[in-house]
């Protein structure tokens, strides 16, 4: 026969005498448990079915199935595998209680019973599996969520083979020793090998044509030192062909660990260089080094994911050690639920940080399908755009002065214009004004002959003379080290050139700022 009684766990108590059952259950209802009674091993397993207990006190002299038989049959069930087991006996021999835990019991308790012995064990293993579940359900949840930030890292890395494997450039791993290490599918096609027959090959032997610049590119390798050399003739049969050779270092932490070797065949380039600008072709020389600009400003936070990560799988594995031996202490599941949560954040930001370097850096590209331009009156777009970074401009105290007419009206594609405006606006707040306050903003706009044309400058420092060839180079910044990734400027070039169609050039004055002169041509 089975009673119960409202309250918050229920515990399951069997026994055959009765005046067992009932000082037992009155010990428990100081504490409120809801009690479901059974006075035999069948009527015990039989409520059990209906109603899965929080916890079962089970005597082990009873007739016809013995308290040993019950337990067996609980923990064989892994409906009810789960459930903590009290075994209440008189029987005080050691092998007993050693068959009683054999058989999955959590504890042992001698008749008679002493009420605050029997209301602190109960307590205790009630808590103990309602930390158990907690710790599966967090490890559940823990499995997911490594394996949901696993298979992000593995898209950014998927991203950044897909972008080096496209490069028309040779690239080349090597490390201090000139061992290949990696290579991309242009190197194994002009190697006329795959990277399995070449790893740990040392490259003098997998690539000859250029042995001659090895001994110094190791050299400078190990010094943390740059290797370039351009336009290099290589005879080639039928014709000599052309290369530019550069080695980039590869530090782990602030450990030289090797080089990135890329090559390029320049002698197409060689042949039609009347034919391009200067700034053209040393952007087409520059394509290496906007994947290493990648490679190196994705690899930080990327690491700092996996190494959370890896710290996390650590401390579970330890958690599991603990629970494994029956070691683990509340205290311990607790410090496991902080540094949890810690390592958590940290994967966390590290893996969007490595998101919105991935964003910035398609930004490069140029979408023909999404240009939609629109007419709209000039000056009222740039005021509302200086609305929204109003606080970076209050906070820099800098001020803008705006040259132009109210009535004039343009036809351009807003988000465009927005996203030149507020890259040249940025970059002389972070740039142009670092460490400055008060700083200048002119913006002088007039239509000529159905060309917008577009003076922007700030009366900041301006730029080191010898980094002017390098201004809208994507990935070039002088705060690298800082969250600037270095494509703001580069973005602004392709989005006049290439989607607006128009020009830009720059006025660098050393003390007195950088000026832009844009040209946009009007759409009919």
């Amino acid at each position: 026969m089975v009673q119960q009684e409202i309250s918050q766990q229920r515990i399951l108590v069997v026994d055959d005498t009765p005046k067992n059952i009932q000082v037992i259950g009155a010990i428990l209802r100081e504490k409120e448990y809801l009690i479901s009674i059974a006075s035999s091993g069948q009527m015990a397993l039989e409520a059990i079915e209906k109603s899965v207990p929080d916890l079962v006190l089970l005597d082990i002299m009873m007739p016809e199935m013995d308290g040993y038989e019950v337990c067996e049959r609980i923990k064989s069930n892994p409906e009810t595998e789960d459930i903590p087991v009290i075994f209440l006996s008189a029987i005080t021999e050691t092998l007993d209680k050693v068959k009683a835990f054999g058989l999955g019991a959590v504890d042992y308790i001698t008749k008679p019973i002493e009420a605050k012995e029997l209301l602190a064990r109960v307590d205790t293993h009630l808590k103990i599996d309602a930390l158990q579940k907690e710790l599966k359900y967090v490890n559940k949840n823990l499995e997911y969520l490594v394996e949901m930030r696993t298979s992000e890292l593995q898209v950014t890395q998927s991203y950044l083979a897909n972008v080096i494997n496209s490069m028309p450039s040779i690239i080349i791993g090597i490390d201090l020793n000139g061992d290949i290490i990696n290579l991309n599918h242009e190197a194994e096609r002009t190697a006329a090998l795959l990277l399995g027959d070449v790893i740990r090959r040392n490259i003098r032997d997998a690539f000859p044509d250029y042995a001659k610049y090895y001994d110094e590119i190791l050299s400078l390798l190990k010094e943390g030192k740059l290797f370039s050399r351009n336009k290099v003739l290589i005879q080639k049969k039928p014709n000599d062909h052309f290369f530019d050779i550069k080695t980039y270092p590869l530090f782990d932490e602030d450990e030289i660990v090797g080089g990135v070797l890329r090559i390029d065949d320049v002698t197409e380039v060689m042949k039609q260089d009347k034919l391009k600008t200067k700034f053209e072709r040393e952007k087409m020389a520059a394509l290496g080094e906007v994947v290493i600009g990648v490679a190196h400003e994705i690899n930080t936070p990327v690491g700092g994911a996996l190494t959370a990560i890896s710290a996390l799988k650590q401390k579970t594995a330890m958690l599991d050690q603990l629970f494994a031996g029956n070691q683990m202490k509340q205290k311990d599941f607790e410090s496991y639920l902080k540094e949890a949560n810690e390592f958590e954040g940290i994967a966390l930001t590290n893996i969007n940080r490595a998101s919105e370097i991935i964003s910035q850096f398609k930004g490069i590209a140029v979408d023909y399908a999404r240009y939609n331009p629109s007419s709209f009156y000039l000056k009222e777009r740039i005021c509302l755009l200086l609305e929204t970074m109003s606080t970076e401009l209050k906070e820099k105290k800098c001020s803008v002065d705006i040259n132009c007419p109210d009535s004039l009206e343009v036809t351009l594609n807003k988000e465009s214009f927005d996203q030149i405006m507020g890259n040249l606006l940025t970059n002389s707040l972070i740039h142009g004004f670092d460490g400055i306050e008060g700083g200048i903003i002119n913006i002088d706009i007039e239509l000529n002959n159905d060309a917008l044309q577009i003076v922007y400058s700030d009366n900041g420092p301006g730029i080191p003379l010898e980094d002017e060839h390098k201004l809208f180079t994507p990935f070039f910044t002088t705060k690298r080290g800082s969250e600037c990734v270095g494509l703001g400027l580069s973005i602004v070039y392709n989005l006049i050139t290439l989607k607006m169609e128009g020009k830009i050039s720059f006025t660098n004055t050393k003390g007195k700022g950088l000026s832009f002169k844009i040209e946009l041509p009007q759409v009919d």
